[in-house]
């Protein structure tokens, strides 16, 4: 009883996590997209997209991958920690605090330097590396204030703690940018834009490679490998905007990625195409043979 209790509050922890980044995504869109009518950010646009990046950073499940195994290394490796000298029961928390410490420390630093990309359209690489150096110095300042609370002996200062804390946030900060750096950077935003591409019309947090489409009256349903997003255009002019040769259109309503076509059925007197993601595609009768074709390698 207790475990499946247990379970039910992580799925429900685990859903709101991905609901919370989701909307953070899609609400850092719309920013930008009003950025991009205005021309420049104004004080309103520059901290709502502040408030943005700082959710998705902190919505993302691989901000608390990185600090759980900073943890579980400082712990294992004992980092960070003067070998001579027996810590003692205090040492867990010490250790949880001061990565609680380190985690913090780049998100804070993150609302001081993100307006300069958002306003002055600074680099956010080199944001980034900016936020490394000033973040791992303060942390080696900083850092050595909380041993102090639980003991008085070694306990390691500024030129002990600045190197190890550097590379570590590097590595972590780097790996974090490099995975959110198409949604959260504006001139990535930008360049999609200026591309005849169909994820631009796709809320960001259903982008992906395109497995389907569907017209339905003067809308066409786009299907992703993340998602699904209707958007009032033409069948047509959707196709155009696809890689040419990616896919097919089986059915006068219907158009499917090569990629994304499993099997073909027949139920009755009527084909439909299973896709990888589960959907099923009506065929028309005219399209059975170039289909059979494709999944055959023929």
């Amino acid at each position: 009883m207790f475990l499946r209790k247990t379970q039910k509050r992580i799925g429900e922890l685990v859903a709101w996590q991905q609901k919370s980044l989701s909307l953070a995504l899609v609400n850092l869109e719309k920013v930008f997209l009003s950025i991009h009518k205005d021309g420049r950010a104004n004080a309103k646009q520059c901290r709502d997209a502040t408030r943005e990046f700082v959710r998705i950073n902190l919505f993302h499940p691989d901000f608390y991958f990185i600090l759980a195994g900073m943890a579980l290394i400082v712990f294992v490796t004992r980092s960070f920690s003067d070998s001579n000298i027996d810590y003692g029961s205090w040492r867990p928390l010490v250790v949880g605090l001061a990565t609680i410490f380190a985690g913090s420390l780049p998100v804070i630093v993150s609302v001081l330097l993100y307006p300069f990309h958002v306003v002055k359209r600074v680099n956010i690489w080199v944001l980034t590396v900016v936020n490394v150096v000033i973040s791992a110095n303060l942390f080696a300042l900083i850092e050595p204030v909380i041993p102090h609370f639980f003991y008085t002996d070694g306990v390691l200062y500024y030129q002990d703690l600045i190197y190890g804390i550097l590379v570590f946030y590097l590595i972590a900060l780097l790996y974090l940018q490099l995975r959110l750096n198409k949604y959260v950077c504006l001139n990535c935003y930008w360049d999609r834009q200026s591309t005849k591409d169909i994820n631009n019309l796709i809320p960001a947090d259903k982008r992906g490679v395109v497995m389907a489409l569907s017209a339905q009256d003067h809308y066409v349903e786009i299907s992703t490998e993340n998602g699904r997003h209707l958007h009032r255009m033409s069948m047509t002019e959707a196709i155009a905007m696809l890689p040419p040769h990616s896919g097919l259109q089986v059915h006068r309503s219907h158009w499917v990625a090569f990629d994304a076509m499993l099997t073909l059925s027949k139920t009755a007197d009527k084909y439909h195409l299973d896709l990888r993601n589960g959907t099923k595609i009506p065929v028309s009768r005219s399209k059975i043979t170039i289909v059979q074709k494709h999944l055959t390698g023929e």
